[in-house]
Formats: structure tokens, C-alpha cells, sequence
């Protein structure tokens, strides 16, 4: 029996693990998008854990060769080491290799293992009162662990879900949900409420655009992760204001997510933004076939940006209800 349980501890060993290390490394994501990203880096914690847990289970399952210190202990630095050796394999490969995910699997396997220990019946009776005495704390360690690495991937998902049910409006900067799939790129960007003058603006919020002064780079705001599904729409719309008192030059690009981060491959154009309220309307057809080489995929598209060249005065304007029609 105990040659059988062995056998089944190795089996376990040979096959458990390597099959959560093909998972961890090999296993595409569905879609390269913020929600994915975070869910497959979060993933780690309870991947590991569970890797932590077949180790331990194989060791058991050898017998009585080892202390039970001696198999958590060997569970906690094998996991760990193999975490740390594949982060290190992916140096030079190019894949991302994340010193903070070698602490996702160690928060894991942590996790994990403890919250095995709490129910393990085979601690000697001191241990297991020390275990009893300390369970809600212990429990709690554990829990908190294994759930803020995952944290990101909720996050994002409410993202995902207030940008789908506001389609086909893009932001009009009201709610904080707004947010999240802008960035700033060598600019500021804040949610104020409109300017003397914006009078046109239908809500008690807009958004603020400070681009800042840069001799080599193009201060920039984009939208990342914008609704895919462009089908069945005609115009891109989008209202901006300025306070300034010279007429300024703003360009506009947008790309699907085939791009391959060329300037012909996307679409480009440029504004004169005038003091005052200007209400723009973009036709979308002729985004899909500015590529010189290709028409974008109307139901994936990826990003909208607006930005002015290096080495001009900084600049701020404000923006608001960006949607399509």
C-alpha cells in the first residue's frame, strides 16, 4: 500500500506540476486587452497555489519519508523556485519577465499552503492548538493573499462593463468609470467642470487637457481599448473648447488592433483648434481605409488619440462627448 501511494505521489508530481507550468507559460490569452493581461498575471497566485498544493499532496502521498515541517517546507521551495526559474528563462525570449510575478507565486503558494495547514489533522497536538488558537488570523493572511493579486482583473472588468454599456457613447466624462481607459502621454489630463465659455458643454463635468512642452516626443491623450465594434456607425463625434487666445494645431490618429505602429498604417489627420467651441464630426469610413496597405478591421478597433507635435508651446483644451453616430 504504502509502495502503491508512492507511485502515486511520483505520478501526481511528474504529471500535476509540469501540466500547471504548460498552463502558466504556454496557454494564449483570448484577447491582448487590460481585463486579460490582469486576470493572467493575478492568475498566478492561485495557479501556484495550486501547484504548491500537488506538491505537497505528492509528498504525502510518499509516505512517511518526511516530516510534515519537512514537506511544507519542500512544497514552499520548490513552488518558489520554479517561479523564480521561470521568470528567469523568460529573460531574452521575448516574453515580459516580471520580478512581481515571482511575488504572485509566492503570495500563492503562501496562501495556499496555510490555508492546507489550518485543516491538516496530521500537526501534533501542540501544533494543532497553536493552529486552532491563530485560525481567524491565519484564514484572513490567506485570504487576502490569494485575493489582491486579483484585484487588477475586477477592476478592469468594471471598466469593460461601463465602456460596453455607454456604447456608442465614448465618455462624456461624468462618471469616474470614464477614465480608465485614458492616458496621458506627456500630458495631464483631470475631470473638471466646464469653463466659463464651454457653453455648448451638456454635462457637470468635462475633461481637461494639459499638453505639455517636449523637444522630441508628441504630448499626447488616447484612448486605449476603445469599443471594438465600429460596424454600423458613420461618424465619429467629439466637442472641444479653448481658452487660449492664438489658434492652435491639433492632431488626431486612430488605429485597429492590427497595427503595426507605422504612420501609413493608421489614420492621421490634423485640426486648427480656435478659441471657443468647436463640435467635430469624423466620418469613419474613411478611418477604416486610411491604411496604405490594408483596410482596418471595422469590429476591431483599438485606439484614438489626440496630440501635438515635439517642440511646440504647451497647450490646454478641453473635451467632451466623444460618441458615434
Amino acid at each position: 500500500m504504502k509502495r502503491l501511494s508512492f507511485i502515486i505521489g511520483l505520478i501526481l508530481l511528474l504529471v500535476g506540476v509540469p501540466l500547471l507550468l504548460w498552463v502558466q507559460t504556454s496557454l494564449p490569452k483570448p484577447d491582448n486587452t487590460f481585463f486579460w493581461r490582469a486576470l493572467y498575471d493575478g492568475g498566478h497566485t492561485p495557479l501556484f497555489g495550486v501547484m504548491a498544493l500537488v506538491v505537497l499532496g505528492a509528498l504525502r502521498l510518499a509516505g512517511n519519508r518526511l516530516s510534515i515541517n519537512m514537506q511544507y517546507g519542500i512544497a514552499l521551495l520548490v513552488t518558489t523556485l520554479l517561479g523564480i526559474g521561470i521568470e528567469v528563462s523568460q529573460i531574452g525570449s521575448g516574453r515580459d519577465a516580471d520580478p512581481i510575478d515571482v511575488l504572485r507565486d509566492l503570495m500563492g503558494v503562501i496562501a495556499f499552503l496555510t490555508a492546507a495547514a489550518l485543516f491538516d489533522s496530521r500537526w501534533s497536538p501542540p501544533v494543532r492548538e497553536r493552529l486552532r488558537r491563530h485560525r481567524t488570523g491565519l484564514a484572513a493572511v490567506a485570504l487576502i493573499l490569494a485575493v489582491v493579486p486579483l484585484l487588477p482583473a475586477v477592476y478592469w472588468a468594471i471598466a469593460e462593463y461601463h465602456r460596453n454599456d455607454q456604447w456608442p457613447l465614448v465618455a462624456d466624462f461624468e462618471d469616474p468609470w470614464d477614465r480608465p481607459f485614458f492616458f496621458p502621454s506627456q500630458a495631464t489630463i483631470s475631470q473638471v467642470p466646464p469653463p466659463n465659455g464651454f457653453d455648448s458643454a451638456t454635462g457637470r463635468r468635462v475633461l481637461r487637457v494639459d499638453l505639455d512642452y517636449m523637444f522630441d516626443d508628441d504630448p499626447s491623450i488616447y484612448i486605449r481599448e476603445v469599443y471594438p465594434d465600429w460596424r454600423d456607425y458613420d461618424s465619429l463625434l467629439f466637442t472641444i473648447y479653448s481658452d487660449a487666445v492664438e489658434p492652435f494645431q491639433l492632431h488626431f490618429r486612430a488605429h485597429d488592433r492590427m497595427h503595426d505602429y507605422s504612420y501609413p498604417d493608421r489614420y492621421n489627420t490634423e485640426f486648427t483648434i480656435y478659441p471657443g467651441v468647436q463640435h467635430f464630426a469624423l466620418p469613419i469610413e474613411p478611418i477604416f481605409d486610411a491604411p496604405t496597405t490594408r483596410r482596418m478591421q471595422p469590429h476591431r478597433m483599438r485606439s484614438i488619440q489626440w496630440f501635438k507635435l515635439p517642440d511646440t508651446p504647451e497647450l490646454t483644451f478641453y473635451l467632451d462627448n466623444i460618441t458615434v453616430k
